[in-house]
């Protein structure tokens, strides 16, 4: 009987052991872009596109594309290192009505607004990048 418990304190304590001895989980390779203007306003609806360039002639086939969220930020898993050129636009609509009643006119005013940049995205950790949106004439 004595053997009987010695032999489940053993394995009790391997199994301890070796849940406490697994290998943490890595953390997740994520990329976040915040978008923004000049006067640091963020951009929530601006198209975001992540794309690979080759300095040796390779063929580059990375191409995400996505939309910032309501606060003005844009993020995308990833599985390895990577450094990816970043470009980001947004077309403004603005509308006035011109005139007294009844002489109206309705002037909608469309705009453009871009800019682009680098992100460095190292695995295992969340990089972060800002992209600055500047008038597109």
């Amino acid at each position: 009987m004595k053997k009987l418990g010695i032999y489940w304190m053993i394995v009790g304590v391997l199994g301890f052991v070796t849940i406490s001895c697994d290998d943490e989980d890595d953390d997740p390779t994520i990329a976040q872009v915040l978008v923004e203007t000049v006067d640091k306003k963020i951009v929530p609806g601006a198209n975001v596109t992540l794309v690979c360039e080759s300095s040796q002639n390779k063929e580059c086939n990375i191409l995400i594309e996505g939309v910032s969220d309501e606060n003005g930020v844009f993020e995308t898993r990833r599985d390895l290192s990577q450094i990816l050129r970043v470009s980001s636009y947004k077309i403004v609509n603005d509308t006035e009505v011109v005139g007294v009643p009844p002489d109206t006119t309705l002037v909608i005013t469309r705009d453009s607004i871009c800019g682009e940049t680098f992100i460095n995205i190292i695995e295992n950790e969340t990089s972060r990048q800002t992209v600055v949106l500047y008038s597109c004439n």
